[in-house]
């Protein structure tokens, strides 16, 4: 006699699961497959489908035996072999329960954000936490850790968990996903809310989401930096401080005409991130600002940069972050929110020459010299779309009187503005740039403004900003 098996309270997930799908057979069963045809169905299935008993002897044979088939006959995620290599570790059924469960609500979190999300964060946190080896540049070269993260790393995680996470039992692999798997998910995605959403206590997360690497890098660098023990502040900090760095590093190299795809820069973030790795925040200050030192690209560059066809997104960050700044500096609640992606009207690149070479033949022979220094970065300044668009083509005489309606770096050129404007003319971080007005715009003019931008860039992107955070 068949007697229904009745759950007990030590049963784990999985006996629960094939209980529950042995009920949607009872109630999917055709009805019309119960009675007289019964006997016919029951000789088509013996005939027809052959059940494959298969018994696993230990929890690395049940594994192994995950890791390539379930019940579907789908390709199992990295993740998910991820999962049943680390319960097959847990031998306590209520330890192992609970970790399935927490497995569940992490995954569940990183998915609300992405499809994908999950795979992404572990190839971050390995990478971030635990490489320590990369691929040599030569032809024929073996992937090393940060290859083989990127491309299995549940792979990975089964042959260096003891040698790199210090795990081996039962216990460790219990306590380890208990603590340090909820706390990373939980920062990696307040980490990728920053970068959505401007936070004023970690403004730099959100300038690399515009201005920044490919994420492959980007995200193991930020989780390099922080540790379980660290309170939020101090995660925030070390955050913003490390999203400087890759900002700083990204401007410096855009106005040197330097590319930073992945394949280029990866051995320099690779070896930042080895550096970095569970810094406490004094020792994460003092190594940014030393390898901020070593960038090889100066701000004396910015001589010689200019708008082209293919920099103009860099362009309005740049000069996003700029009109911001110096906002800032002279108390004004905008920022770089409010130029580069206002939820209102839009700001766009203005150059301050209108493009009429004819205008311009005291100064120039050759319209290609004239369209060069009309699109230098010292002839360039943001305003709302519209008001650019009024008059972009009118002659500088005409434009500066509107100028003065505009934000404080267009505001500068004006003579009248340097009157009755105490924050601006009392700052000293201001009266170290050294603004002047400009009643005519030639060509020395935008060689001063040139200079201008090279002493704010050098300001605004100073190292000073660790102990200062001013910018």
């Amino acid at each position: 006699m068949t007697v229904p098996y009745e759950l007990k309270g030590e049963d784990d997930e999985t006996v629960i699961n094939m209980l529950e799908r042995y009920e949607d057979i009872v109630q999917s069963f055709p009805e019309e497959l119960t009675k007289e045809a019964l006997p016919y169905f029951i000789d088509w299935f013996v005939e027809n489908v052959v059940i494959v008993e298969i018994t696993a002897y230990s929890d690395e044979n049940a594994y192994t035996i995950f890791e390539t088939m379930n019940d579907r006959g789908l390709n199992l995620t990295p993740s998910e072999m991820l999962k049943g290599y680390v319960l097959s570790k847990i031998t306590d059924s209520k330890q192992r329960i609970e970790i399935n469960d927490i497995w569940k609500n992490e995954i569940q979190k990183l998915h609300s954000y992405d499809d994908t999300a999950d795979q992404s964060f572990f190839q971050a946190w390995f990478r971030g936490k635990y490489a320590v080896s990369i691929r040599p540049g030569k032809a024929g070269s073996e992937n090393k850790d940060f290859e083989l993260i990127g491309s299995q790393f549940h792979s990975w995680f089964k042959d260096n968990h003891k040698k790199l996470f210090s795990l081996d039992t039962p216990d460790e692999f219990f306590e380890y996903f208990k603590n340090q798997f909820p706390f990373y998910v939980t920062w990696y995605l307040k980490s990728w809310d920053a970068q959505t959403e401007y936070k004023k206590d970690a403004p730099h997360l959100h300038y690399i989401d515009y201005w920044g690497i490919a994420e492959s890098l980007q995200d193991p660098i930020l989780l390099s930096s922080i540790n379980i023990g660290d309170d939020d502040e101090t995660i925030y900090k070390k955050l913003d401080y490390t999203a400087r760095y890759i900002e700083t590093f990204t401007v410096r190299r855009a106005v040197n005409y330097k590319k930073f795809g992945q394949t280029s820069i990866k051995y320099t973030m690779f070896n930042l991130i080895k550096l970095i790795r569970g810094n406490e925040l004094e020792r994460l200050t003092e190594n940014l600002t030393k390898e901020i030192s070593s960038i090889d690209q100066q701000w004396s560059a910015i001589d010689d940069f200019g708008l082209h066809g293919q920099n103009r997104k860099f362009v309005k960050h740049l000069l996003s972050r700029i009109s911001g700044y110096i906002d800032k500096v002279t108390g004004k609640s905008s920022d770089y929110v409010s130029y580069h992606h206002p939820k209102g009207k839009q700001f766009e690149i203005e150059h301050i020459w209108g493009n009429k070479f004819n205008e311009h033949k005291d100064e120039f022979d050759q319209e290609n010299d004239f369209q060069s220094w009309r699109n230098s970065i010292g002839a360039l300044i943001l305003l709302p779309n519209g008001t650019n668009q009024s008059f972009s083509s009118d002659k500088y005489k005409y434009k500066i009187d509107h100028y003065i309606k505009e934000n404080t770096y267009v505001q500068t050129l004006h003579p009248s503005y340097y009157k009755k404007n105490p924050n601006f003319l009392n700052s000293e971080l201001i009266k170290e740039l050294k603004f002047k007005a400009h009643l005519d715009f030639k060509k020395e003019d935008i060689e001063d403004r040139k200079k201008l931008v090279q002493r704010i860039c050098e300001q605004l992107w100073s190292t000073d900003y660790f102990s200062s955070k001013s910018t």
